[in-house]
Order: structure tokens, then sequence, then C-alpha cells
């Protein structure tokens, strides 16, 4: 377990700190750990959204040919995006 030495100050709105704790307590959990966990998850996605691949040349060839097929008709997917508009 990393022993957790260094701290985070932030000021925010009596609006923002009721909401956040509201979901803290959805979650069952206290005010730092729900921010700790959001803060933490969010900059992974990040930074493994900027990680660059790497494939050896039959990898590379395959992904393409994967990439040019037409695409299929999925119903199953079709339907989850009329389920969950943006």
């Amino acid at each position: 377990m990393t022993t957790k030495s260094e701290r985070i100050n932030l000021r925010v709105s009596p609006e923002d700190l009721a909401l956040i704790d509201a979901a803290a307590g959805e979650d069952g959990v206290d005010r730092s750990t729900f921010i700790l966990d959001l803060a933490v998850t969010e900059a992974k996605m990040r930074i493994r959204d900027r990680v660059v691949i790497t494939l050896d040349p039959d990898s590379w060839d395959e992904l393409t040919r994967m990439l040019d097929r037409p695409p299929r008709h999925l119903p199953e997917l079709e339907q989850l995006f009329r389920d969950y508009p943006p």
C-alpha cells in the first residue's frame, strides 16, 4: 500500500461542495475518496488516450485489413445508440 503524504487543496462554491458531498454519499465514500478516485480515473484515461501503439509490420497489415472491411450491420449496437443518445 502506498503511503499518502501529499495534499491537494481546492476552493469550491458551496453549491459544488454540496453536489460533491451528495454524490460521495450516494457512493458510500467520503469526499476525499470520491474526488481522488474520479481524478485518478480521469487522469489515467487521458494519459491512456495519448499513448502511441507500435505494431510490427504483420500486425499493422492485419489492422489495416480489418479497418478496410465494409461495416457490418449490428442491430444490437444500433439499438444501444438509440437507447443512449448523447
